[in-house]
């Protein structure tokens, strides 16, 4: 088991100096950081958080390898709610964070002010998070929030460890801080926030995981000395496709498996896409897709020259309001996902499009054109793997610099969900407790 302290502005303000990360050290809550490093929208309700980065860079300074900045989430529509991801992320960079929390409590400044957290703006939030950024987020979310302000939610909903705060009765596995609720057992159980801490303060939150350093590591993919990183077998759960020569392909090729794509039903936004993309690239062991970075056109037609491990994949395109009515890109239902052409750029852009069609069946557009004479494209339409001959001149030329994908909802929800049971059934358990 491994103690640890999570700290804000309040503990430096007690203690009347900055924190003392080798004297925390020293009384037992060594190697994980958490500090409070956001609060609210920046567009809005907004108090400041002083000290974030003297604490996260001062127990980076101390050789902490896990520090966790944590964000005090509100209330608000989803421009705000894309705000305070933004805004998070900015300062977890700021003050060398290495994963971020998101801490969900009805402070009595937000209940008077109609902003505390309710859990759509949690799945909001986490929805618009991993769409952005593949930092596992921790989970504050207390036993007395989840069924008094929550309504009783399925956290499994929710991807990344989970903590509750009980107190008065230790951190020992047999307490009754470590019960199951909402469908999960906490993976961190915040037991007193009145720890008298060496280097803190004599009122400090203090918290425990009922595992190794390693162990805790792996759930936040953090590397650290003794962490065993986690193979990258797919689960033979998920129907998959045999490796096969697009080229062989001169019809539609039947398809074995349930098919999910049912052009009558919602469609997905493409932050729902670009999740489960995501996903797809941390089961299939490739690099996260990363959004914003350039637009479609020219820039994508650079020969990048760079080496492998400065390439990765972008998001381009989402929503295009100009597009034909019959493009998923009109109303923002699809994704365009690109890397830079060239050597590394083409073969990483034939990879990905390679692994999603692992789950054609889920898709409702899958295309991609590479310059690879042993291959034919690859091409999803309505579930289904086509040829290049099928899919028609004007897709294949204009879809060499990026993979486009669309799909329904209810494909992606299916999808999602049984990517993270792939990855999540690559975490050890410990004493009974999955981790």
């Amino acid at each position: 088991m491994i103690r640890f302290i999570d700290v804000s502005m309040h503990d430096r303000n007690r203690r009347g100096a900055p924190l003392d990360w080798a004297a925390i050290r020293a009384a037992g809550f060594g190697d994980v950081a958490i500090a409070r490093t956001t609060y609210g929208d920046p567009g809005g309700f907004n108090p400041s958080s002083p000290y974030a980065d003297e604490m996260l860079l001062g127990a980076k300074a101390a050789g902490y390898p896990i520090r966790i900045g944590y964000h005090n989430l509100i209330h608000g529509d989803q421009n705000g709610i894309n705000r305070q991801v933004d805004y998070l992320r900015r300062r977890l960079d700021e003050c060398h964070a290495t994963s971020g929390m998101a801490d969900i409590e009805p402070y009595d400044e937000l209940k008077s002010n109609g902003l505390w957290p309710r859990w759509d703006d949690v799945q909001r939030f986490h929805d618009r998070w991993y769409a952005l950024d593949q930092r596992p987020m921790m989970w504050y979310i207390s036993r007395w929030v989840w069924s008094g302000w929550l309504g009783l939610p399925d956290l499994r909903r929710l991807r990344g460890p989970l903590t509750n705060a009980s107190y008065g009765n230790g951190y020992a596995p047999s307490v009754a801080g470590w019960a199951s609720y909402g469908n999960r057992v906490p993976n961190v159980l915040q037991y007193t926030s009145t720890a008298n801490v060496p280097g803190a303060s004599g009122a400090t939150d203090a918290n425990a995981f009922n595992g190794s350093l390693a162990e805790f590591a792996s759930l936040l993919n953090t590397p650290v000395s003794g962490a065993t990183p986690p193979p990258v077998s797919v689960s033979p759960a998920i129907p998959v496709y045999p490796n096969y020569k697009p080229s062989d392909l001169a019809s539609p090729l039947v398809n074995t498996h349930t098919n999910y794509a049912h052009p009558s039903e919602t469609r997905a936004s493409y932050y729902q896409i670009i999740e489960a993309a995501n996903l797809i690239c941390e089961v299939h062991g490739l690099p996260p897709i990363k959004v914003g970075e350039f637009a479609l056109g020219s820039n994508t037609s650079m020969e990048y020259t760079g080496t492998p491990s400065q390439q990765f994949l972008r998001v381009t395109d989402t929503r295009r309001p100009l597009a034909s009515p019959f493009s998923y890109h009109m109303d923002g239902r699809a994704a365009d996902i690109a890397a830079l052409r060239g050597t590394y750029g083409d073969a990483l852009m034939r990879d990905f499009a390679q692994a999603v069609l692992h789950y054609a069946n889920y898709f409702l557009e899958v295309f991609h054109s590479t310059p690879y004479a042993e291959d034919d494209g690859f091409y999803v339409k309505d579930g289904v793997i086509v040829s290049s001959s099928w899919i028609g001149d004007d897709v294949v030329s204009t879809h060499f610099d990026h993979d486009h994908l669309a799909a329904t909802y209810n494909a992606m929800v299916t999808l999602t969900a049984a990517l993270r049971a792939v990855l999540e059934s690559r975490i050890p358990v410990l004493g009974g407790m999955i981790l």
